[in-house]
């Protein structure tokens, strides 16, 4: 459709800007003379030189053109694809949530909160996975975008990302319902993230499980969506640490030897 427009636009280009023959003015001769008609310049010219069917077919040309284009601009159209991303790796103690070209109905809501208002432009926002007297919060989320198509499976679903050493780092709850050709597709869910030293969490039974760290997709029909959980670093002694460790084991060591020399038999 849009090259067919395209293909129009020259088209009425040319039938405005080159110069036309005027068709109002006319002479009248005797019978068995040649008909000629007054061109912009105020000069006679032979009808044979004119020829109005052709600029007739280019203005029908032109009028079919024009409802197509109001139908472009008209019908909703599809976004390139929405983009919904969590993040809760990169800032410690906090949640990144980072979203893109929800283009209808109410935009992106976080917790209540509109980031991006209906459009094809981009938003984030940073959010606290909580505190010892808050506990863990949970992120409600809420995303609606244009569609080309029918949601594909699965369109809901509940993931926990596991720790390394046992336990629940972080838990995803989404659900997609409507889409359709040229219809309109609502993202919801939620994500809520343990606090250290953890244990806090535990997984929803049926959760699908999913390790921390690794990224957890679930696009769909114009959308593009993942979550990514934060890993724990196990602390590892530094060489000066257990350098420090074998000197004070070799001094009491060697202080106990000392003490067991000097008892008598």
């Amino acid at each position: 459709m849009k090259l067919l427009l395209m293909s129009c636009l020259p088209l009425a280009a040319i039938l405005f800007v080159l110069p036309r023959p005027a068709v109002a003015a006319s002479v009248v001769l005797p019978k068995g003379a040649k008909l000629r008609i007054l061109d912009d310049q105020g000069s006679l010219v032979p009808v044979s030189d004119f020829s109005p069917k052709g600029e007739l077919t280019m203005k029908l040309l032109l009028m079919s053109c024009l409802p197509l284009a109001a139908i472009l601009f008209l019908v909703p159209r599809p976004a390139v694809a929405a983009s919904l991303t969590i993040d809760d790796t990169t800032v410690e103690g906090s949640i990144i949530f980072s979203v893109g070209q929800f283009d209808t109905g109410t935009g992106f809501v976080l917790d209540g909160t509109t980031i991006l208002a209906p459009s094809l432009g981009t938003a984030s926002a940073t959010v606290s996975e909580g505190t010892a007297v808050t506990g863990p919060i949970t992120h409600t989320f809420t995303g609606q975008f244009l569609t080309g198509g029918a949601l594909i499976p699965p369109t809901s679903g509940t993931i926990a990302f596991t720790e390394a050493g046992g336990g629940i780092s972080d838990i995803l709850i989404f659900s997609y319902s409507g889409g359709g050709a040229g219809g309109t597709a609502t993202l919801t869910g939620s994500f809520v993230s343990d606090l250290e030293p953890g244990g806090s969490l535990v997984a929803p039974p049926g959760a699908t499980l999913v390790s921390e760290g690794t990224p957890f997709t679930f696009n769909n029909v114009n959308i593009t969506a993942s979550a990514v959980s934060d890993v724990d670093v196990v602390a590892v002694p530094e060489p000066s640490g257990l350098l420090l460790f074998g000197t004070v084991l070799a001094i009491l060591g060697f202080a106990f030897r000392r003490r067991r020399s000097a008892i008598p038999d």
